[in-house]
C-alpha cells in the first residue's frame, strides 16, 4: 500500500511540476500539507495555503501582503480579540490581509506599518472585517467560558477545520444573518478540567497538526472579568489573540501545561509526551507559567523556545520581505593594560520584545553614546525580516547585534540531548551567519559549560560567547582551546553596576588586560544607564563593543583574530 501511494504521489507531483512551468502558475506548486501524516517531497516547498516552509527553514514564511484591513481592537472585548485573531489566521494563510491592533504597544500602533510602507485601511468596527472575510471560514468553534483552557483546544481545532473561535455570545451573532456560519464544534461541558481537555486534544487532534512547531499560550491574560456567558459569574482571565493567528495559519498544536512538578505532576507528564513527539530542533513558540522549569523541560527534549505569546500579526510580518544587512565589524583600539568592559542588553531571544519594547530602547536618545551589544533572535530572518532589517540599518557605530540565548532559539545547552547538540548548533549557526554575527549570548543553569557543550559551540567557529549562568560575576575562560567565554556580571541599577565593576576590578594586577562583561537587563535598564556607568569609570577602564572585546581577547592571547581562534593557553 505504501508503494502504491508513493507511486501515485510521484505521478501527481510530476504533473504539478510540469504545470508550474506554465506562465502564471509558477510559485503555486503544491507540497504535502503541514500535517504530520504526509509524504515528504524535498523539491517543493510552497503548500496549498501559499505558505513557504522547506525543511531547511526554521519557521514558515507567508505571502507578501498587498493591502491590509487593519482592525483597531484596543477597546474591544477579549473574546472579540480572540475571534478576530483566529479569523486572521485562516485568511492570512493565502495572503496576509488582516492586521490587528490588539493592545497598547510600546512602539505605537502604526509605527511598523508606516515604516514598512504597507497599504492599509483602518476599521474601528471589527464586524466590517468579519463580514468581508467570514465566508473564508467553514464555521464556528465555541469555547467553554467555565473552562477557559478550551480556548486552546478550540484554537487547534480552528486551524484544522478552518473555523473561528467564539464565545457563546459571539457565536449567536455569527450563526445568524448575515453570516449564517454553522457550528463546527461546541466545547461547553465537554471536559471536566484542563488536563482532561488537553489529553483529549492530544489524543484526537495531534495527528492532524503540524509537528514542526509547538505553541504554548495561556488561554487568557491574568485579569478577572464578569461575563454573561456563565450566568454573570466572575472568573479569572481575559481571552486574547496574540500569536493565535500564527498558530491557526500553521495548524499548530496549542496548549498550556505547567512544567513544574511541584504544581501538577500529571500536567508535566503530558507535557513530556508532547515534547517527545517532535524531533530535536523543533521550536516551541509562546511561553510558560514558570520560565526555568519550562526551558529545562523543553531543552531536555531538544526543543528550543521562542518567547512570542505577545507577538502581534506574525502572519503579516512573516510575509513582509526585507534582506538581512549585517552590521560591519569595527577595529579594536590598541591593546593596553586596561579593564575592558562591554555591555550586553538582555532578552533578545524574545520575539515580541523585538517587536515592542526593544524599539523603545532603540529609540532612546542615549543610544549611540556608549557601545552596546544588543541581543536579538536570528530567526527574525524568517519570522519578521523587516524588523531585523530596521535594527541592522539604523544601527550606529556603537551598536552591535549579537545572537540571543542560546543561538537561534532559547535553551539550556547543558540539557540539550548530547547526541544532537552539534547537529543543531550547526543549523543554528547558519542563521547567525546570515544575520551577520559570530558572537552568541547563551544562558545555562550550570556555573560553567560542560566540556562537550563548549566543544560543540567551538566547532561553529564563534568569535566568542557571552554566558549567563548561576554565577553573577564576570570571568573569562578559553573553551576547547579556541573559544573565549565571558560570563556576565549582574546588577539591577546603574549605581549597582558601577559598584560591581569596581569590586570585580579590585584584584586587578595591572600587568595584563582584564575583561568584564556586564549584563543590562532590558526591563530594568536603558541606554541612559549604560552612559551613566561609562561616565563613572576612570581612565583605567575602556568600554568597547563585543566584536572589539573579543578581538582584544584574541590579541591578548597572541592568536590571529581573523581566524577566530585562541591559543591553547587559558585566557587571563
Amino acid at each position: 500500500m505504501v508503494k502504491t501511494v508513493r507511486r501515485q504521489w510521484s505521478i501527481y507531483l510530476f504533473i504539478i511540476g510540469m504545470l508550474s512551468l506554465v506562465p502564471g502558475l509558477a510559485g503555486f506548486t503544491y507540497v504535502p500539507s503541514v500535517h504530520a501524516a504526509s509524504v515528504k517531497v524535498s523539491r517543493h516547498h510552497q503548500n496549498a495555503d501559499n505558505v513557504y516552509w522547506p525543511q531547511s527553514q526554521a519557521l514558515p514564511r507567508f505571502a507578501t501582503p498587498q493591502h491590509l484591513d487593519v482592525v483597531d481592537l484596543q477597546p474591544a472585548t477579549g473574546d472579540m480579540r480572540l475571534m478576530m485573531s483566529t479569523l486572521q489566521g485562516i485568511v492570512n494563510r493565502q495572503r496576509p490581509s488582516i492586521y490587528l491592533v490588539e493592545h497598547a504597544r510600546d512602539e505605537g500602533p502604526y509605527t511598523w506599518l508606516n515604516e514598512a510602507h504597507l497599504a492599509y485601511q483602518v476599521h474601528k468596527d471589527p464586524w466590517e472585517v468579519v463580514k468581508k472575510y467570514a465566508q473564508a471560514t467553514k464555521g464556528v468553534i465555541i469555547y467553554d467560558p467555565n473552562l477557559l483552557d478550551t480556548i486552546n483546544v478550540a484554537t487547534t481545532e480552528a486551524g484544522i477545520a478552518n473555523g473561528i473561535v467564539a464565545s457563546p455570545t459571539l457565536a449567536q451573532k455569527l450563526t445568524a444573518a448575515p453570516y449564517n456560519l454553522p457550528v463546527l464544534d461546541d466545547l461547553r461541558g465537554k471536559f471536566n478540567n484542563a488536563l482532561d481537555a488537553y489529553n483529549w486534544e492530544f489524543q484526537n487532534l495531534w495527528p492532524k497538526t503540524t509537528h514542526r512547531m509547538l505553541v504554548g499560550i495561556s488561554p487568557t491574560t491574568s485579569e478577572t472579568i464578569t461575563s454573561s456567558d456563565n450566568g454573570g459569574a466572575s472568573y479569572g482571565g481575559i481571552p486574547y489573540g496574540c500569536l493565535r493567528d500564527y498558530a491557526v495559519a500553521n495548524r499548530a498544536f496549542v496548549f498550556w501545561l505547567t512544567a513544574d512538578e511541584n504544581v501538577d505532576s500529571d500536567q508535566v507528564s503530558l507535557f513530556n509526551q508532547i515534547l517527545s513527539s517532535v524531533q530535536p530542533g523543533t521550536p516551541y513558540l509562546g511561553w510558560f507559567d514558570k520560565e526555568r522549569p519550562g526551558v529545562r523541560l523543553a531543552s531536555r527534549h531538544g526543543v528550543y523556545v521562542l518567547a512570542a505569546d505577545w507577538f502581534s500579526n506574525l502572519t503579516v510580518w512573516s510575509g513582509v520581505r526585507a534582506s538581512s544587512q549585517p552590521i560591519k565589524t569595527i577595529a579594536a583600539p590598541a591593546l593596553r593594560n586596561k579593564v575592558y568592559v562591554t555591555f550586553v542588553v538582555s532578552d533578545g531571544d524574545n520575539l515580541q520584545y523585538s517587536e515592542h519594547y526593544m524599539r523603545t530602547l532603540w529609540d532612546d536618545p542615549s543610544r549611540g553614546k556608549v557601545p552596546l551589544n544588543w541581543s536579538i533572535n536570528p530567526l527574525l530572518i524568517d519570522a519578521a525580516p523587516f524588523l531585523l532589517n530596521h535594527y541592522q540599518t539604523t544601527a550606529g557605530n556603537d551598536d552591535l547585534l549579537v545572537s540571543a540565548p542560546s543561538g537561534a532559539g532559547y535553551f539550556y545547552p547543558s540539557l540539550w540531548p548530547q547526541d544532537n547538540l552539534s547537529t543543531y548548533l550547526q543549523q543554528s549557526n547558519s542563521y547567525l551567519r546570515r544575520m551577520g554575527t559570530n558572537i552568541v549570548y547563551a544562558i545555562d543553569k550550570n556555573a560553567e559549560l560542560p566540556e562537550y557543550v563548549a566543544q560543540a559551540y567551538a566547532q561553529t567557529n564563534l568569535q566568542g560567547m557571552f554566558l549567563n549562568t548561576t554565577d553573577y560575576h564576570s570571568t573569562l575562560t578559553t573553551a576547547s582551546g579556541n573559544l573565549p567565554i565571558s560570563t556576565q556580571l549582574h546588577a539591577s541599577t546603574d549605581t549597582g553596576i558601577v559598584q560591581a565593576i569596581h569590586q570585580q576590578a579590585a584584584q586587578w594586577d595591572r600587568q595584563s588586560p582584564l575583561f568584564i562583561t556586564v549584563s543590562l537587563i532590558a526591563w530594568k535598564t536603558t541606554p541612559a544607564d549604560a552612559v551613566y556607568v561609562a561616565q563613572h569609570l576612570n581612565s583605567h577602564y575602556k568600554v568597547v563593543r563585543g566584536d572589539q572585546f573579543f578581538q582584544l581577547i584574541h590579541e591578548a592571547n597572541a592568536a590571529p583574530v581573523s581566524a577566530g581562534r585562541l591559543s591553547p593557553r587559558r585566557a587571563k
